[in-house]
């Protein structure tokens, strides 16, 4: 990559760079969001006054950095659920809300311009609404919606943004959120599961809206991120920050004892070193995550590790897997249609309560062929967009990362519940549009500088 490349400002018509009005309300939005969470949760008061210092701090590193700000807005994954609904919600939310109304008050085209990926993610969301008609169970369809609708806002902001923001700060926030993730999942298994003689596996990197399996696989999706930034020349606050995500990663992995997230990191690791030749860097990346895994082999959670690949007790989740898997093709009796989005947990068969543990197996029974032929579409696209970006001079890395992330995404959802976690599809719908996104301003940069 060019040093042209990685430079380039956003254009002046930005809404970021606005100093108007709706930048301002919506700095005061957040500040009130903020300042009633604070005011409504049941904290002392001695932590009233840093309370509200933190958030002085916060409404004025917005007003001042916007660009940054957003940017970083996978790390606000870390708090927890507040009146059931995540930090990261209310920001894009707020962001998305900022940039469609200056957007349409500008009578700007990109506001309405989709690209074919949005169309079909789309299209996937409006055949799960409209099976709301024969729902059974009212709460599940609902929690399915708002995970699509937050993964459509976050493909429709990451195509935008990138194109705008510059692009370090978009990866740089994605290596980020994967940092403060892990970091947060040690602590827990520090503070928590490491204190205790015997740990139940799913409590040891518990963090509020994930654990263990689940923490495992939304870690590997952001890690060929990490792993693109610290293995080529580029900012140094970003390069520090993903060559710190990628032991946590790993320790992360360990500490969970997750086979699946195991398997998945491995996959990762061999193709995104496989494109780079045999480098210093290459070669502490690997050291890095290996030292990371071990450092938790030695722990008192080593032993729940190597137990979840040798214990035969342990081996055992894997029949029960299959035995999913069986129930869930039974299930095929109400396609084409589909018995409804998020319907899963609620069907009154053996998996009453339970997940299949396949997102394929998953969809079928719900959302039927059609709403199954748009998710088959989204992945089309995306994976071809990202082989055509594999293939643009300058931007090769970035789409070799790309497609590793597609492939980790479709061999963890084979066996995790990935994609039914809001946290996974808002970061890979993210992931996906900050990189389409950041190459579309690539590419109209280089054609303006070509004209003459």
């Amino acid at each position: 990559m060019n040093e042209a490349a990685s430079t380039i400002e956003a254009p002046p018509i930005s809404p970021l760079r606005s100093k108007g009005a709706l930048l301002w309300a919506g700095v005061f939005a957040l500040s009130i969001l903020t300042a009633v969470a604070t005011f409504a949760s049941e904290t002392p008061l001695r932590f009233l006054l840093p309370g509200l210092i933190g958030l002085a701090c916060v409404a004025a590193f917005v007003a001042r950095r916007p660009a940054l700000s957003v940017a970083w807005l996978p790390v606000l994954m870390v708090p927890p659920e507040f009146l059931k609904v995540f930090a990261y919600e209310v920001a894009a939310v707020l962001v998305f809300g900022i940039l469609l109304v200056a957007g349409i008050f500008r009578r700007r085209e990109w506001v309405w311009q989709l690209d074919p990926i949005e169309l079909t993610s789309l299209g996937f969301l409006a055949y799960g609404a409209f099976t709301y008609l024969w729902v059974v169970n009212t709460w599940w369809w609902l929690f399915m919606v708002r995970k699509l609708i937050l993964g459509f806002i976050a493909l429709w902001l990451g195509l935008r943004l990138g194109r705008w923001i510059p692009r370090h700060l978009l990866l740089g926030g994605i290596s980020a959120g994967a940092c403060a993730v892990a970091a947060l999942a040690m602590y827990v298994s520090m503070t928590v599961g490491l204190t205790q003689d015997f740990v139940a596996r799913t409590e040891a990197t518990n963090v509020g809206w994930a654990n263990s399996n689940s923490l495992a696989a939304l870690l590997v999706l952001l890690l060929p991120t990490a792993m693109l930034i610290a293995l080529r020349p580029g900012n140094v606050i970003d390069r520090i920050i993903a060559w710190s995500a990628i032991p946590l990663i790993a320790s992360v992995i360990s500490a969970a004892g997750s086979r699946g997230g195991s398997v998945a990191m491995a996959v990762a690791l061999v193709a995104m070193l496989a494109r780079h030749r045999i480098s210093r860097r290459g070669v502490l990346a690997s050291a890095a995550i290996v030292l990371g895994a071990m450092a938790m082999l030695v722990g008192p959670t080593g032993r729940m590790f190597v137990e979840r690949f040798s214990s035969t007790k342990d081996q055992f989740s894997i029949l029960v897997r299959l035995l999913f898997w069986r129930e869930a093709w039974r299930r095929m009796v109400h396609l084409p249609f589909g018995f409804g989005l998020g319907q899963s947990m609620y069907y009154p068969d053996k998996l009453f309560g339970s997940n299949p543990h396949n997102y394929w197996l998953e969809i079928l029974p719900e959302v039927g062929l059609i709403g199954t032929a748009f998710w088959i579409a989204t992945v089309v696209l995306i994976w071809r967009r990202a082989r055509k970006l594999n293939r643009t001079p300058g931007l090769e890395a970035d789409g070799h990362a790309l497609l590793v992330t597609v492939v980790v995404s479709q061999l963890n959802c084979l066996y995790e519940p990935t994609f039914t976690n809001l946290q996974y599809t808002f970061m890979f719908y993210w992931i996906v549009g900050v990189y389409l996104g950041s190459a579309r301003q690539v590419t109209e940069s280089r054609a303006a500088q070509a004209a003459p």
